[in-house]
This record gives C-alpha cells, structure tokens and sequence, in this order.
C-alpha cells in the first residue's frame, strides 16, 4: 500500500495487530534505541492515550487498512511542506 502522509486522528490497523490505532504523532524514537525513527506513533482505539508505555511506533509500511482520515487544513499542508524541506 502507497501511503502519503496521513493526518493526526486517522485510524489504522497494521499488518501485525489485530486491534485499530489511531495516530497521535510523527517521527518518534524509542526510549531504549534512538538511532531508529519511526513515521507514526499511536495508540488503541477506542481505549486512546493510556500512558506512553503503551504507545505504538510504527512506519508506513506497517499500515495494513485506514479506516477513517484525521482532520486536514491548510496548517496540515503547511506542516507537510516545512517537514519535506527539512528531510531533503
């Protein structure tokens, strides 16, 4: 699945978990390893943010299905356009 960047609120599942994630954030890091950077961090639906020992790190290619798109405006757009220009 090619996926573009999905908004925050937009709920998936990954090819390896059962339940539905909805996405809190981007680019995150484990505590233990942080040489690795993660596209998305989320957590289960419907339970929402518990504590940050039970977020999910996951990247794009984990997505499996989206089941809903978070909330998207201009200040999304502009967000996309400063984080490519700060990757390149």
């Amino acid at each position: 699945m090619n996926i573009q960047e999905l908004p925050i609120g937009s709920l998936v599942t990954l090819k390896n978990e059962l339940r539905k994630i909805i996405i809190l954030g981007y680019d995150q890091k484990l505590v233990s390893d942080t040489s690795k950077i993660y596209s998305y961090v989320g957590c289960f639906f419907p339970e929402g943010y518990v504590s940050s020992s039970k977020n999910v790190l996951f990247n794009k290619e984990d997505i499996k299905s989206i089941y809903y798109l978070g909330y998207q405006d201009s200040s999304f757009d502009e967000f996309l356009k400063k984080r490519s220009q700060e990757v390149q």
